[in-house]
């Protein structure tokens, strides 16, 4: 009876479909201890897989599009075994190649007759390994980011503190460097960070204007910070440290502030829409 609120819901646009038990008006009505195992194997894979709009990963009631299924690379899914672990992991994958989703609330009821042929320690030993790698690789994105977002970092400044020698406004300044900034991450996240979903020539004239407008956030934060700064405090800020005063450039700390504010919106950006 499910099945055609699936069709329709491909007929909809959405090329990965699938029955959840952890949404409203689903519900799960197998023994207490496997309600409670279920429940932590998908929020472990929610948190670690870093995949937080999905609810349900371990089921098999699923409808895909053969276009998406053409475009996994099923060498990334692991199948042998009894352990189950397909089952998030292919979500996983589909998501990864731009799969867009739709769950669709089901009653899960027990079954009348024979034994389940999931290996429960199996299954949760391969589950923890498989997110940590996925959180790994992720992680190792990241940290990856942080090394452009540093390289960024001294070309803006050395932009900011040059521009505003040459007096120019300290805000605006912080913007014209930021720019300079932008250029180099582009490039350097294109062929580095996200080298697997790496830009290809013909198309980086207009990935590089989208790229511009997503960083435009933060170079707009950077500079609203900047200005919120210097228009609150001064253009000079006294920190004490104990019986030390210190007399720094407010601009220069509001700056600090505003680069890692606009880290967090870049890296959002870049990762579910440039890079996506």
């Amino acid at each position: 009876k499910e099945i055609p609120n699936f069709l329709a819901a491909i007929d909809e646009g959405y090329s990965f479909v699938q029955g959840s038990r952890f949404i409203r008006g689903g519900k799960n009505e197998l023994e207490w201890y496997r309600r409670f195992f279920s429940w932590s194997a998908n929020w472990y894979s929610r948190i670690l897989m870093g995949v937080y709009k999905i609810h349900e990963f371990t089921t098999s009631y699923r409808a895909f599009t053969k276009e998406l299924f053409i475009r996994l690379n099923l060498s990334q899914i692991p199948w042998k075994g009894k352990s189950f672990l397909f089952q998030p992991a292919f979500l996983y994958v589909c998501i990864s190649q731009g799969a867009k989703v739709k769950e669709i609330p089901i009653v899960f009821v027990d079954r009348s007759r024979g034994l389940s042929k999931m290996q429960i320690v199996q299954y949760i030993l391969d589950l923890s390994f498989f997110g940590l790698r996925v959180r790994l690789k992720k992680s190792l994105r990241f940290l990856k980011f942080c090394v452009v977002g540093t390289v960024g970092f001294i070309i803006n400044t050395i932009g900011l503190e040059v521009l505003v020698r040459a007096h120019f406004h300290p805000a605006l300044a912080g913007g014209i460097g930021a720019e300079f900034a932008i250029i180099s991450n582009f490039l350097l996240n294109n062929f580095w960070t996200f080298g697997e979903n790496k830009i290809i020539f013909k198309k980086m004239p207009l990935k590089f204007l989208q790229f511009n407008a997503a960083s435009f956030g933060a170079v707009l934060i950077q500079s609203l910070t900047i200005l919120f700064g210097v228009a609150l405090i001064g253009p000079t800020a006294n920190i004490f440290w104990g019986s030390l005063i210190m007399h720094l450039p407010t601009y220069r700390i509001f700056y600090l502030l505003g680069v890692g504010l606009g880290m967090i919106w870049n890296y959002l950006m870049y990762s579910r829409v440039i890079w996506k």
